[in-house]
């Protein structure tokens, strides 16, 4: 994120705090062009906790292509051998499409 926020009108912002939204878009007003800002209190309610390693994906999908894509929520109250093992499709699926990519 380079310049100021009106030459950066296509860029969104998501912060995760415990303070309201008032505060957070005070503190974060030079990062943030009008209103593409979310503020979430619980990181599980955010764009990358929804759409882990396709969140770029989805929130342009549904934002300019009118697309909504499914949430595939991280799972929560898991061990990191637990968090890692889940994740595995998804880095899987990345490496294939990159192998094709390749080819």
């Amino acid at each position: 994120m380079g310049g100021k926020p009106k030459v950066r009108e296509f860029e969104q912002i998501e912060i995760i705090d415990i303070k309201n939204d008032e505060t957070l878009r005070n503190n974060w007003a030079r990062f943030i062009h009008t209103h593409h800002y979310e503020t979430h209190n619980d990181f599980y309610e955010s764009w990358i906790a929804n759409h882990p390693r396709r969140t770029i994906e989805a929130f342009s999908n549904e934002k300019y292509a009118a697309r909504f894509i499914e949430p595939h929520p991280i799972p929560k109250d898991v061990s990191f051998t637990e968090l890692w093992s889940w994740y595995s499709p998804l880095i899987e699926a990345e490496k294939r499409a990159n192998d094709l990519k390749g080819s």
